[in-house]
């Protein structure tokens, strides 16, 4: 299987997780490939940054390979900045290295790293510099308007005022924003709506894409089986962004898994300690959820084709890759999620 969507932290911060400890265990799962995100520390917003991210994966990948016999692939995304001179350098970059650099991260939102590009200005400075290069591939966008986030009304001790500092409506005015900049600048690319949260959204991406946009979105497992009540009982165990919705949202996201409105499965695994938990940090361990999905959707009806396009097939076919998919049977996930999901210090599954 393929997970298009992981934070292996290391480097400032392998307290909370390591490219090595990441794929041991989501070999263990059936994972084959991951795509790792950019917000580690330092960023990976600069060629020698991912050059040397790429290379510690490839070594770890090739000893898991003699050491345990499977076979893992590991893949980052180039973080995008507004500087126009930067996009251009990872963009010849990215011609260089696909698909071990996979494509670009934006955040559209400030989120845990804080890399937001949060204003319309510097947003259309960014199309504008991917139109310029010519890039053809995936930009993945991380949906919040910051704009309408209210971290002042988020507080350790009521942790589910969360969902209120990070509303519904900061995800559907970002998509609204990436979809007009799109259109306006002409972007030659993908555009990928990661980890999607909500009904209005999930609508608007299939509105588009059925008109013909290369638009696509992934949905997390958490925002799949789980929804906002969770927080009175797991408290900041239960903390991400984007936050979990209400239930209504949730059965959305469920249902669009199903019936196709959303193209593929991304666990966003991102570990903290737990006292970083505790102080507020945003992210969850997500492997375990993942296998914790598909009996889900197996025992919804969902047929076996299906989960093969929503755990790699489709990956592959918008990331023009050929990476090995096989989606683990129920018998399987008996074996190893509970050894998983033991791998970290908390779980909410």
């Amino acid at each position: 299987m393929i997970d298009p969507h992981v934070h292996t932290r290391d480097w400032d911060q392998s307290e909370k997780e390591t490219m090595r400890h990441a794929l041991s265990v989501a070999s263990l799962g059936g994972f084959s490939t991951l795509f790792d995100m950019p917000n580690t520390s330092p960023p990976l917003t600069f060629p020698h940054l991912i050059s040397k991210r790429l290379e510690e994966g490839l070594l770890i990948t090739k000893e898991l390979e003699r050491e345990k016999g499977v076979e893992m692939h590991y893949c980052v995304y180039g973080g995008l900045t507004s500087d126009p001179s930067q996009i251009e350098t990872l963009v010849t970059l990215y011609r260089h290295l696909f698909p071990h650099l996979i494509g670009f991260k934006l955040f559209a939102g400030h989120s845990t790293g804080n890399m937001g590009v949060t204003t319309v200005h510097l947003l259309r400075e960014v199309y504008g510099a991917l139109k310029r290069s010519h890039y053809k591939g995936v930009l993945a966008v991380h949906c919040e308007d910051e704009s309408l986030i209210r971290n002042d009304l988020f507080t350790l001790e009521n942790p589910i005022s969360h969902t209120i500092a990070r509303p519904k409506e900061a995800e559907i005015s970002s998509l609204e924003q990436q979809i007009a900049l799109c259109k306006e600048t002409s972007f030659e690319g993908t555009l990928h709506i990661c980890h999607i949260s909500t009904k209005e959204a999930i609508e608007m991406v299939n509105y588009h894409k059925g008109r013909g946009m290369n638009i696509t979105c992934g949905a997390t497992p958490h925002h799949a089986l789980l929804d906002e009540s969770l927080m009175e009982t797991q408290g900041l165990l239960a903390k991400m962004n984007p936050p979990l919705r209400s239930k209504e949202d949730c059965e959305a996201v469920f249902n669009g898994l199903i019936d196709g409105s959303i193209d593929w499965i991304e666990s966003d695994h991102a570990p903290h300690t737990i006292e970083d938990k505790l102080n507020g940090a945003s992210g969850i361990p997500g492997f375990g959820g993942t296998l914790t999905l598909i009996r889900r959707l197996r025992e919804s009806g969902v047929e076996e084709e299906h989960l093969d396009s929503l755990l790699g097939n489709r990956v592959n076919e918008v990331y023009h890759t050929d990476f090995p998919v096989m989606v683990p049977s129920n018998l399987s996930i008996d074996e190893v999620v509970g050894r998983i999901i033991g791998e970290y210090p908390f779980t909410i599954f």
